[in-house]
């Protein structure tokens, strides 16, 4: 019977998705801007999706940290992998103010086939995601 369950749970019915939370660390990494520069930004890492995703959105828990959008839907789609992130952060203490980088999806994203290293705004801050493919 187990192995019944455990050959129904494989069958594939669509798309694959997965979601979890992560928290950013105290490091930097210098991420390529799709403005032809690069800049340093705190991380997370999501690893052994078992998929390559067309679509990660993540969003801060904690309010003004917070929120980016990768998606073969933004800029750039080519070879079945997004190439463009959109980072943004709203936060001020005299009034919400925000800032949006553009964050190409390259070798420093995709890290290997089965990590993949996002940009995060601020140190140790958890976020939300969703990862499709």
């Amino acid at each position: 019977m187990l192995n019944l369950i455990n050959k129904v749970k494989d069958i594939s019915i669509g798309k694959k998705w997965a979601m979890g939370e992560a928290t950013t660390g105290t490091s930097s990494y210098s991420f390529n801007l799709i403005s032809g520069t690069s800049s340093s930004f705190t991380y997370f890492n999501i690893t052994n999706l078992g998929f390559v995703p067309s679509t990660i959105i993540y969003i801060s828990k904690t309010n003004g940290n917070g929120f980016g959008i990768l998606s073969d839907l933004s800029y750039n789609y080519s070879n079945s992998a997004p190439k463009f992130i959109q980072l943004s952060s709203t936060y001020g203490n005299s009034g919400p103010t925000s800032t949006v980088y553009g964050i190409k999806a390259d070798a420093r994203v995709f890290i290997n086939s089965s990590t993949i290293q996002l940009p995060g705004i601020w140190q140790r801050v958890t976020y939300s995601w969703i990862a499709f493919e």
